[in-house]
């Protein structure tokens, strides 16, 4: 089964996270190795490499030096804590920049193995010349965990790019994918994508899209839309963001469609790139019909936008700007199904270049971008957003979840932009936050019952006290609490809510602060954090209570409650009155005037006879004729050796009835 990984365990990476993302968990987070690997420049989908039933993903690092200089890298994972690889896939030669793209291609063969390209844009040993680029059609052998070249495909062009960007679709409905290869230098920067597809033992150029204008990188960025017309076949959405068809520099998103007419979206913003980045394939409006999004990451100065597009006429159902200049927010997007059981796709969106070090967000586009998860990079220049990409359900959580890019990342001083992958998996169950509460006050010594609701089906509740909010790592999850950290209960198996005792150790400080957690886990190894409780600790009140009927020839006697335990506690009446006279068998006031000692005082508070550890019970006294009409005023004195914590009662009284 798949855990979730410690935050505090990696890299010491915090990932702020408020309140209405609380429902998401930060699953695992996978990590390069040396200086500039670049790991999770690209992230895409693999579908399910090890026939586990649930999805992989691939992970790219150009500039990995393996077997030579920044040859680059392609790594299949599974989305557990351990990082667990199952290929790695290396450039062939030097400076070519292996895993700046890849994209599935499912099964080619038809052998239940599963295909994906890998891009090299910047080789340069082929017919094409410097910078032509490459694409090498990989396969994933399940059955003894190996990996193969079936094809390898050079650029034409000379600094075409040929493999910057690339994606997969079934553009004619015949059930097999062709595969999209953009090179967006080609044809002097217009941009071109060449269309491939397998014949059998190879892949066949097919067909070739090209920008209409100089410089405007049509190609820069593709998606595989899914189904947007009536027509048999997928949809493909490519970028163009240096296009100018709304306003200079606007960008342009084109739908390519091999038996429909497609068509294009623009904006009316000058420099805004549309098109930088693209994602589809989902139904964001719930018409039937897949939608598509886009990010112009120079929109508003570099501010950056993101917009959702319907897929059936191009209308903008949603557009989301940056919220500072410079964050380039936009610069990946993707489209995820409903994280929010709203039954609509959500938007994701990266925005790399935030103060400190970037962020990522997962928006609901029915509520106009209502924000449901928010994610940001710690580590100033991280890059956290760099590329954002739903990659199915990798974590168990019949959920699809989402994988975030952070190439920048540095680790432990000098090893700089090694580059991190964030696995994040939304909630699996509609229910809504954790709510904690605490069922009486903390008085030390005693005991507080602590409730927990909305609580998931049949999940794991661990309940944390903790002396600071420093936080901690506890079996494997990052909490809030620090300090001195104790798990006082675990349940298993629970549903709704539950209640736990939490038992206040007598020697706790008085005047300190205790904090409350619960961490809630599912089946699946998902897990969400309550909110925080807190309360100051006290002395229990002490307290005296005058027992019997206070009438001439009854029996009567006092009784104490909350003194401190295994000590004695001493007893006093007058029937002067108040005052604040010192005790005859002591040096300590009381609040009486001429008090005289209760007959046997002191009593044992040590728990014994029946009693609670610091109550206490008096000999019993007959009440003479003589008193009766008098009023008789009581006070008890809980001794310790601690100062501090010797205390009186209030003063007690009653008239003596006839």
């Amino acid at each position: 089964m798949r855990k979730p990984l410690s935050l505090g365990a990696c890299l010491a990476l915090l990932i702020a996270t408020p309140a209405t993302a609380q429902e998401w968990t930060e699953w695992a987070i996978h990590t390069g190795t040396t200086s500039r690997d670049y790991f999770g420049y690209a992230v895409g989908f693999a579908e399910d490499l090890d026939g586990d039933f649930l999805s992989d993903f691939l992970i790219g690092g150009f500039g990995i030096n393996v077997g030579g200089h920044n040859r680059g890298v392609l790594y299949g994972v599974q989305g557990d804590q351990a990082g667990t690889q199952l290929f790695s896939f290396e450039g062939q030669t030097d400076g070519e920049q292996l895993g700046m793209s890849a994209t599935d291609l499912g099964d080619l063969n038809v052998n239940l193995n599963v295909n994906f390209a890998v891009g090299a844009p910047y080789y340069s040993e082929g017919v094409g010349g410097f910078w032509a680029g490459k694409v090498y059609i990989l396969e994933y052998d399940k059955s003894s965990g190996s990996i193969g070249i079936l094809d390898e495909i050079e650029g034409p062009q000379f600094a075409g790019l040929f493999g910057l960007s690339m994606t997969s679709a079934d553009l004619d409905g015949d059930g097999q994918r062709s595969l999209l290869i953009g090179a967006p230098g080609a044809d002097g920067t217009r941009g071109v994508v060449y269309q491939y597809d397998w014949s059998g033992s190879a892949m066949d150029l097919t067909a070739s899209f090209s920008g209409a204008t100089l410089g405007e990188f049509y190609g820069l960025s593709m998606a595989n839309g899914g189904l947007l017309d009536a027509f048999p076949g997928e949809e493909a959405i490519i970028g163009a963001p240096y296009a100018s068809d709304g306003a200079a520099g606007s960008g342009a998103i084109h739908v390519l469609s091999t038996g429909g007419p497609g068509f294009s979206v623009t904006v009316t913003d000058t420099d805004a790139m549309l098109g930088w980045s693209v994602g589809g394939r989902r139904d964001a409006n719930v018409d039937g019909v897949a939608d598509f999004a886009a990010g112009a990451p120079e929109a508003n100065a570099g501010t950056g936008a993101a917009l959702v597009f319907d897929g059936a006429s191009g209308t903008e159902l949603l557009r989301l700007d940056g919220s500072a200049a410079g964050d380039r927010f936009g610069y990946s997007v993707a489209l995820i199904n409903d994280t929010n059981f709203d039954a609509r796709a959500d938007l994701a969106v990266g925005a790399p270049y935030a103060s400190p070090g970037g962020i990522a967000n997962v928006y609901d586009i029915e509520a106009g971008g209502n924000a449901l998860l928010l994610a940001q990079g710690a580590a100033p220049g991280a890059r956290f957003g760099w590329q954002v990409q739903a990659v199915g359900d990798a974590t168990g959580n019949l959920r699809e979840d989402l994988v975030i890019g952070s190439p920048y990342t540095d680790l432990s001083g000098t090893k700089k932009r090694v580059g991190t992958v964030h696995l994040w998996a939304p909630p699996d169950e509609q229910v809504d936050p954790l709510d904690l509460s605490l069922l009486g006050p903390f008085y030390a010594g005693e005991d507080v019952d602590v409730q927990v609701i909305n609580l998931k089906s049949n999940v794991d509740v661990r309940f944390y006290v903790g002396t600071d909010l420093s936080g901690s790592t506890q079996n494997g999850v990052q909490i809030d609490l620090g300090g001195t950290v104790t798990e006082f209960d675990l349940q298993t198996g629970v549903t709704g809510s539950t209640t736990a005792t939490l038992s206040i150790d007598a020697g706790t400080s008085i005047g300190s602060v205790l904090y409350v957690q619960v961490v809630e886990t599912t089946q699946a190894g998902l897990s969400r954090l309550s909110d925080v409780e807190s309360d100051t600790v006290e002395l229990k009140p002490f307290i005296l209570i005058m027992e019997g009927d206070w009438s001439v020839g009854q029996q009567v006697f006092l009784h104490t409650i909350g003194g401190n335990t295994g000590t004695t506690t001493y007893m006093y009446y007058s029937i002067q009155g108040l005052g604040n006279d010192i005790v005859p068998d002591g040096f300590w006031v009381s609040g009486l005037r001429s008090p005289t000692v209760w007959p046997g005082s002191p009593f044992n508070a040590d728990g014994g006879g029946g009693l609670e550890p610091g109550e206490a019970v008096s000999s019993t006294q007959t009440i003479p004729g003589a008193a009766a009409g008098l009023t008789i005023w009581t006070q008890a004195f809980t001794f310790d050796s601690n100062v501090s914590l010797q205390r009186w009662t209030d003063v007690e009284n009653k008239v003596v009835q006839p």
